[in-house]
């Protein structure tokens, strides 16, 4: 894998995905993949706690990201970046 000359953390979430964090609350993939990204801030019904171990969840307004190479994410305001 090719050294990364951006300034930040890198997070090797797979051999040819990563991710690059910020000191900024940002974050930008790298390599190849994708990194899905699910947020429950806006979850308005579920039936987890009551749900048996094997059985269907119901999830409502449960918002989801799916992020590819050169997409950035503020991981503290929960936005994707363009």
């Amino acid at each position: 894998m090719a050294r990364c000359r951006r300034s930040g953390s890198s997070h090797v979430i797979h051999k040819n995905l990563v991710s690059l964090f910020r000191g900024n609350g940002t974050f930008e993939v790298l390599g190849q993949g994708t990194i899905t990204i699910i947020d429950p801030v806006k979850l308005t019904h579920t039936n987890h706690p009551e749900a048996a171990e094997n059985s269907p969840r119901s999830l409502h307004h449960l918002m989801v990201h799916v992020l590819r190479r050169g997409d950035r994410y503020n991981y503290k305001q929960r936005l994707v970046l363009c």
